[in-house]
């Protein structure tokens, strides 16, 4: 028989005793003595924590769903404003009231550059009509040739959608539009057909250059309806150009007609 105090006293292991050794006298744990309280409090803690946990993880869901519903609401009003603006705007006041609403676009869809993206006339190439972009970003050129942005302008003559967060999510076809879009800042693209009485000509276009952005689905039918609108104006901009030259004309062709006496 050993003396668990003596053991520890002269710094003996129990382990070096014989098998047949009985030790005497240890002193309890803390375990052995408040097993129980200690679970109980442990248990009440890990509770609470989890609860913390949860209610965190529930605040942080709701502050996203308000910031979510607070950006929707946002680009209704813009809808709206653009909406009732286009209706009466002049076709001679169009140009201003365009770049205004990019101006208006960029704060509420929180993006650095946009622009209006008109077909040349022979078809290769595109031009930036329109475009305006955040405070402190250097311009682009307003001419899109289909040699610098080859696999892009391939897709927006074809009226599709280009879209991607990264300019890695290009595909390999795409090297030389990866390369031009990295030349430029460019970190995240989205782009959508522009229709003028049912005719592609051209795309409204967004991007980001201080961080990359995921497009949703939500994302870009807004841009689909603020496209339409944008459509709807250069419509009734073009048709009245038509007017006038077409009277122009005809008072051309009326004053070089002979006077009958």
């Amino acid at each position: 028989m050993f003396d668990a105090r003596q053991l520890a006293r002269r710094g003996i292991s129990e382990a070096a005793l014989p098998a047949s050794s009985i030790v005497r006298f240890r002193e309890a744990s803390l375990w052995t003595l408040y097993r129980w309280p200690l679970i109980g409090g442990l248990s009440v803690v890990a509770l609470e924590t989890a609860l913390i946990a949860g209610l965190l993880v529930e605040r942080r869901r709701r502050r996203v769903a308000q910031q979510a519903l607070g950006a929707r609401l946002r680009f209704e009003h813009l809808l709206a404003d653009l909406t009732a603006t286009f209706a009466r705007v002049r076709p001679a006041e169009v140009e201003p009231a365009i770049d205004q609403a990019l101006s208006r676009l960029i704060d509420v869809l929180d993006v650095d550059r946009a622009a209006l993206a008109e077909f040349t006339s022979d078809g290769r190439s595109i031009r930036l009509t329109h475009r305006q972009r955040r405070p402190g970003l250097a311009p682009i050129s307003p001419s899109i040739p289909m040699e610098q942005y080859p696999w892009t302008v391939a897709r927006m003559l074809r009226g599709e959608s280009v879209t991607f967060a990264s300019v890695d999510d290009l595909p390999a076809e795409a090297e030389l539009d990866r390369q031009m879009f990295r030349l430029i800042g460019t970190c995240s693209f989205a782009s959508v057909p522009l229709r003028a009485a049912g005719v592609i000509v051209g795309a409204l276009r967004v991007a980001t250059t201080r961080a990359e952005r995921a497009w949703s689905a939500e994302f870009l039918q807004q841009l689909e309806f603020l496209s339409e609108i944008f459509g709807n104006a250069l419509a009734s901009r073009r048709a009245e150009a038509n007017r006038r030259e077409q009277e122009e004309r005809f008072r051309t062709i009326a004053d070089a007609a002979p006077v009958m006496i």
